[in-house]
């Protein structure tokens, strides 16, 4: 059996239970000496309301937190976090989508194109991880120097990637 380092909490878990959530996480880990806390919110509006989002994410003490990679919500992101332990996230490109999706709403580029120009901007704007595609099922679209966390995958097996979702 692995052992967990991290705890993910994602969208509808939160949407659900809030920031009890996040202390029942905190509680159940504490025996164990405590465990990181992603939160897999993606989260994506205008910069004013991500920044006090992620100052709200701070104060609950997370370590990784997932944003779209939109420039204004990266940058946005990366400002609001100042000063603490917090790890960003850019989502470049969900796993549902193709490159009919992209086209469809109105993108030129396709799935890899997109990807790669959104881990660029990521990284010039600070971001500690690129993630080229929501989780680890194709990583043909990721350039070289973009980690992926596999945040595509909601139960995996604690010894297979250190964390377990919520």
């Amino acid at each position: 059996a692995g052992t967990v380092s991290t705890v993910k909490i994602g969208l509808e878990v939160y949407c659900r239970d809030g920031a009890a959530a996040v202390h029942a996480a905190r509680a159940a880990a504490e025996p164990a000496g405590g465990v990181g806390l992603f939160l897999d919110l993606k989260l994506h509006d205008i910069g004013n309301t991500v920044a006090r989002g992620v100052e709200s994410v701070t104060r609950l003490g997370a370590t990784f937190l997932t944003v779209h990679a939109y420039p204004q919500t990266m940058k946005a992101a990366v400002e609001a976090r100042a000063g603490s332990g917090l790890k960003i996230l850019a989502v470049t490109v969900l796993t549902s989508y193709d490159d009919g999706d992209l086209h469809a709403a109105g993108y030129r580029l396709n799935v890899s194109d997109l990807v790669e120009a959104r881990a660029q901007q990521a990284q010039v704007l600070g971001v500690d991880l690129r993630e080229a595609i929501d989780g680890p099922s194709d990583e043909t679209h990721r350039p070289d120097d973009v980690g992926v966390a596999g945040m595509g995958i909601d139960d995996p097996s604690p010894g297979d990637c250190g964390f377990v979702g919520l």
